[in-house]
């Protein structure tokens, strides 16, 4: 999944200067697996090819030859052919690797929001009626307890409400093995306004009940799998290790929640989540820990890379 990082690179390069997509390409082949780039080696948590190894070594070296040709310039050589190889590369990659790009940037863009907290906001809100209202996030690196000094949970501007919620994004940090390991995060937790909070600003309105952690990280990854190719959807199928919501976990005490994380189990059977929430409805005057719901959820990036990559690493079956 760090293609998609590599190429967004390139996407800005080529955006102030095209001929970076010959300069330095980032090509996605479709079907082919990191063994095949070396005569089969055996590569652990490879997955398994879609193209015979005879096509993959010719995949690979039109791509090779087309970039060799461009760099070296030569006027014997075609020129404009290899430039064509190596765009359409470019384009195939950019289609290939759309769904992950926009899935990823639910939590991981440049403004800093978690646009999939404010999504569990309003599930865990549930209006069931139409009301003017504003929902702000903030993404946040620093320590948790910290951060939920400064929450303050919502607030009226005008005749706007607006609401408040803060996510830290957790990822695994262990750069030595960044190859095998997950690009998305383990969890987000999300600090979010309970809908007792909200319902003493907003008395005509109508609400349903709130969603459980585990219903959001349903939809998360249902919005994931709706999002992914054909391709990924027939291959997950295939894989037969589905994900699975385990019931929410309540913590009791703010020291429980702060130590609590997302609960994200593999084995051979499929992938197994379970999350735990923390509700307070109590309001503190400094706003410190009053009138909150709060979940650790699961990032729809993280379920798209099970059902892209590591549900497949379960099949057997070999192309040669």
């Amino acid at each position: 999944m760090n293609h998609s990082q590599y190429f967004r690179e390139l996407k800005e390069d080529a955006a102030q200067n095209p001929n970076q997509k010959f300069r330095s390409p980032v090509i996605v082949m479709k079907g082919i697996n990191y063994g095949q780039f070396a005569s089969k080696a055996n590569i652990t948590y490879d997955l398994n090819p879609e193209v015979s190894q005879t096509a993959a070594f010719g995949i690979i070296f039109n791509y090779t030859y087309a970039f060799m040709v461009v760099t070296q310039n030569d006027p014997n050589k075609n020129i404009l052919e290899a430039k064509a190889v190596l765009e359409q590369g470019y384009l195939n990659t950019e289609i290939l690797l759309q769904p992950i790009s926009d899935v990823k940037a639910f939590d991981q863009n440049l403004e800093q929001i978690s646009h999939w907290t404010i999504t569990a906001q309003l599930r865990i809100i549930n209006f069931l009626t139409a009301i003017s209202v504003e929902f702000v996030n903030h993404e946040s690196d620093v320590m948790y307890a910290t951060k939920r000094q400064q929450h303050k949970p919502l607030f009226r501007l005008l005749d706007d409400l607006k609401i408040n919620s803060t996510t830290q994004i957790v990822f695994t940090n262990n750069p030595a093995d960044e190859a095998i390991l997950p690009q998305s995060p383990t969890q987000l937790k999300a600090i979010m306004t309970s809908q007792d909070a909200v319902k003493k600003l907003t008395t005509s309105t109508l609400y349903g009940k709130p969603s459980s952690c585990s219903a959001i990280n349903q939809e998360a990854f249902n919005i994931a799998y709706l999002k992914s190719s054909t391709i990924a959807k027939r291959q997950y199928q295939a894989a037969m290790a589905p994900i699975t919501f385990i019931n929410d976990v309540h913590a009791s005490t703010l020291d429980q929640w702060n130590q609590a994380s997302l609960k994200l189990i593999y084995n051979n059977t499929g992938f197994f989540v379970g999350a735990t929430r923390f509700r307070t409805n109590k309001p503190n005057t400094d706003h410190s820990i009053g009138e909150q719901d709060d979940c650790t959820l699961l990032s729809p990036f993280r379920a798209m890379e099970w059902i892209y990559i590591d549900a497949l690493r379960y099949t057997k079956k070999q192309i040669t």
